[in-house]
């Protein structure tokens, strides 16, 4: 007799299947009807996008042209300015403390965790207990699944982006975040001039030499410019080219890939199915040498 074989063909998978076609076709639709409900029930997700620049200011051109000048004269170069700047803002617009302050301000931390914020008393439940969300915890939560920064390096855009459950609060803090990080960095640049000013101001005090005098009211006056730009330009550190408006399409979940999903699953698992009812089928007889031996009955086979 020949010796088992645990293989199973093509054709005997085909056969199984043909045979057990409506068991399969009942798993098949089991399947898609379960992924079917299971995209409607599942939370939908909407994405509100936002598309930035970073702003050019004259004021700050002006400087950052002199600042050129001189670390060319120090021979530091001054390549890749542009792209430092664009890190910045990105590095502003991720920060742990201005993430903080919009979490506080914004009032955002009930609608990342509304099943352990009390309207009635304005604060978190009593029953949250160590389960009471941090600063920490909702800044893991918001900038790993709900803000998303991509910076195109090609073009240098920002795309800025938030993905809630509902369609209005993700546009609205999509915008939000742009509006306090231009805020963030106007406060900035008006003290980081007050400070310039007040050391040019020093200098002049102490210098009597014409060209260096003359070289100083220069820059004072590029500070005050700067100084000025920055409280008069609300969009002072980035230009929204696009801002973001309330989708009316769901980011997730897509109710045609769940299906198509469903009907793979289905197939596998009703193909499966049928094999495994049909395993009798596929079992081979064991040789005698087999049946005898070690690991056998200890029976002989009698025909």
């Amino acid at each position: 007799m020949r010796e088992a074989n645990d293989e199973i063909t093509l054709s005997q998978v085909l056969g199984a299947v043909s045979k057990r076609r409506r068991v399969v076709l009942a798993v098949i639709v089991a399947f898609a009807l379960f992924s079917v409900v299971l995209s409607y029930v599942v939370t939908p997700t909407y994405r509100a996008a936002t598309l930035l620049a970073p702003s050019v200011n004259e004021g700050e051109g002006m400087l950052t042209q002199a600042s050129m000048r001189y670390l060319d004269l120090a021979g530091l170069g001054g390549a890749g300015a542009a792209a430092q700047k664009r890190q910045e803002l990105l590095a502003v617009l991720r920060s742990r403390e201005f993430t903080y302050r919009f979490l506080r301000e914004e009032g955002a931390l009930s609608e990342l965790y509304p099943e352990l914020w009390d309207d009635d008393a304005g604060g978190w439940l009593e029953s949250a207990g160590s389960d009471t969300p941090t600063m920490w915890r909702a800044f893991q939560y918001f900038d790993g699944s709900v803000r998303h920064i991509f910076l195109n390096e090609e073009t240098g855009l920002i795309t800025l982006s938030v993905e809630w459950s509902d369609p209005e609060t993700a546009a609205e803090w999509a915008n939000a975040l742009v509006e306090r990080a231009n805020r963030h960095l106007r406060d900035r640049a008006v003290e980081e001039a007050d400070q310039s000013l007040e050391y040019l101001s020093r200098e002049l005090q102490r210098t009597s030499a014409g060209e260096v005098r003359d070289a100083l009211y220069s820059l004072v006056e590029m500070e005050m410019q700067h100084k000025m730009l920055a409280n008069v330009r609300e969009e002072y550190g980035l230009d929204v080219l696009d801002p973001a408006v309330p989708p009316e399409e769901r980011a997730r979940p897509n109710r045609r890939l769940f299906a198509v999903v469903g009907l793979v699953l289905g197939t596998l698992a009703g193909t499966a199915f049928a094999l495994f009812l049909e395993r009798r089928r596929f079992a081979m007889p064991e040789s005698p040498r087999t049946a005898s031996g070690v690991g056998g009955t200890g029976q002989e086979d009698v025909r």
